[in-house]
């Protein structure tokens, strides 16, 4: 019961009782097949009347910026507002930020997740099918001490040209 109130406690007062993990992926210079000039989304779930995207932002210095999810009519609207207030969107914001690597057509991705009890490593990895797709396969969820057993997902990723690009600097990583 007590260390129930504790924990309770701990994650609903603010001040998380973990501390992050840490990603294995740190970011270095991105020289991949894969453009940079704008966005990658998913494609909607099928039979999703709402057609909810997620969608993610690849940096050439191997950083991600996420953007979450959006129904894809407004994915416009909501690029344009995080380029309004980027440092806003991810200044306090670690799961917004992540980094990925790619090794031959393999790509792995990893950022955080929001958890009030610290913040754990949600890791992605799949291949790239050209420079403008790629196909996530697995999906799996790291706590700092062990990672869950990997999700077989086919999340299948594609890119959209934006002109201009919120910038990647942020207090998470280097």
């Amino acid at each position: 019961m007590f260390a129930m109130l504790f924990l309770q406690l701990g994650c609903e007062g603010g001040v998380p009782i973990c501390e992050p993990t840490d990603l294995s992926i740190s970011p270095a210079s991105y020289s991949g097949d894969l453009m940079t000039q704008g966005v990658y989304y998913s494609f909607p779930e099928a039979g999703d009347p709402s057609e909810v995207v997620w969608y993610l932002i690849l940096y050439r210095n191997g950083v991600i910026l996420d953007g979450n999810r959006v129904g894809l009519p407004d994915l416009e609207n909501r690029y344009a507002n995080i380029l309004a207030e980027t440092e806003a969107y991810g200044g306090n914001c670690r799961y917004c930020w992540g980094a990925f690597e790619q090794s031959g057509q393999e790509i792995k991705l990893e950022k955080w997740i929001d958890d009030p009890c610290g913040e754990p490593v949600f890791r992605a990895e799949g291949r790239v099918l050209n420079d403008s797709s790629f196909v996530f396969r697995t999906y799996t969820e790291i706590d700092g001490i062990a990672a869950g057993a990997p999700l077989s997902v086919a999340d299948t990723f594609v890119f959209r040209y934006f002109a201009e690009k919120p910038d990647s600097t942020n207090q998470y990583l280097p």
